[in-house]
């Protein structure tokens, strides 16, 4: 029982750490939105897009990513997103036009979809009575929104732009091996599920209201960043 009190605690301390630095990433466009718009010479309605793509792919992909992760376990599935959530945060940095910025923000809002995954990883190995508190703090993990907002303007004015994503990678890439080496299998259940029976929650009203309230407040979170931007007084480094 102590054994797995302690997996537990470390689960729930990587998996929120990891967390932190997915939600950065994935409202990392947002604070430097202005600055691409300085850029590229973009309208209004082209930074919009180019903010609400990642919010829209992270938000859609939590679904399929929690039945991914019920189904063959957190570890897998969490380091396999923070692997991949490194290809656009390295192809960001050499985008050199709108169209190309476009397909890696899309790419980038793959990083969105950690909750359903850390959630689900955290629920798997915490008993049933202390969930409410593990999922609270796994939930702290939405303060990489500040995070991103805090840092990555500052970020780019002293070093570049590029930096702001590449520098991202380092953390990312040290949470994927901790995940990796510091988490166990999460153990099968003994009756597999069905997708059917996995999607069925979709016939409640509730979660299809949900849902949309966490896209919608997620993105106005993303155009907060973006119109007080010029607080910030950020410039593009020639």
């Amino acid at each position: 029982m102590e054994e797995q009190q302690k997996i537990s605690r470390r689960i729930l301390l990587l998996t929120t750490l990891a967390m932190v630095f997915s939600f950065t990433v994935w409202a990392s466009l947002s604070p430097l939105a202005n600055q691409f718009e300085t850029i590229y010479g973009l309208t209004a309605t082209q930074t919009s897009v180019l903010v609400a793509i990642p919010v829209l792919l992270g938000s859609v992909m939590r679904v399929p990513l929690g039945i991914l992760t019920d189904q063959h376990g957190g570890r897998k599935v969490f380091t396999a997103l923070l692997i991949f959530t490194i290809i656009p945060l390295i192809g960001i940095g050499f985008a050199d036009s709108y169209y190309s910025l476009l397909i890696w923000a899309f790419f980038l809002g793959m990083s969105g979809a950690c909750f359903a995954v850390s959630i689900t990883f955290v629920a798997k190995w915490t008993p049933t009575e202390k969930q409410g508190t593990a999922l609270g703090i796994n939930g702290m993990g939405n303060i990489g929104t500040a995070l991103a907002g805090a840092a990555l303007p500052t970020i780019a004015v002293v070093y570049g732009v590029q930096w702001a994503f590449w520098i991202l990678v380092v953390p990312i890439v040290i949470m994927a091996v901790m995940i990796w080496c510091w988490t166990p299998e999460t153990p099968k259940p003994a009756e597999k599920k069905t997708l059917a029976g996995t999607l069925s929650v979709l016939k409640h009203k509730d979660s299809i209201i949900f849902s949309f309230v966490l896209f919608r407040n997620v993105w106005c979170i993303c155009s907060f960043w973006y119109l007080s931007a010029d607080v910030i007084n950020v410039s593009p480094r020639s």
